[in-house]
């Protein structure tokens, strides 16, 4: 008896499972939106002169061309970018990062809260507010252009230059 209860419970399931595969079509699994999503990625960006950009995120979702990245960590020879959020076109080598910006370099410091990145010609640029520093100086001002290779910043409004 308890046989025939048990293989009742097999069939009943079993029929069930059918039902519920032979109700969803091709259609409906063509309808949903694909998601790409991914957890502790890197990727290598290459430039000219071979690969020049490390790219680690907490988190991806890419739609091509863009790759979105939470809590970004982009590297270049000796530079470290991190921030809350970046976008990253792969096809032009350009991208916006947002979010508690901090550049790290040897001898030089900055935080901004947004800027755009030229992966191909290594170059920051912003609108926002930022200061910078390096060695034994410290700049604040608004609206920026950074080349990191070799490094050289201007900043289009310096409202404050301190020496330490």
């Amino acid at each position: 008896m308890i046989l025939f209860f048990v293989n009742f419970i097999i069939l009943c399931a079993v029929a069930i499972v059918s039902i519920a595969v032979n109700s969803l079509s091709v259609e409906d699994l063509r309808k949903e939106k694909s998601i790409n999503r991914a957890v502790n990625i890197e990727i290598k960006v290459f430039g000219e002169n071979g690969m020049e950009w490390t790219v680690r995120g907490k988190s991806i979702n890419i739609e091509e061309p863009v790759v979105y990245f939470g809590k970004p960590v982009l590297k270049l020879d000796g530079y470290t970018i991190k921030a809350q959020f970046a976008e990253v076109d792969r096809i032009n080598k350009v991208g916006y990062m947002k979010g508690n910006i901090l550049i790290e370099g040897k001898d030089l410091k900055a935080v901004t809260e947004e800027l755009h990145i030229d992966m191909k010609k290594n170059i920051l640029e912003g609108e926002g507010i930022i200061t910078i520093r390096r060695k034994n100086t410290t700049i604040r001002g608004k609206g920026f252009v950074m080349y990191l290779k070799p490094f050289k910043a201007i900043i289009k409004e310096a409202d404050a230059l301190h020496s330490n």
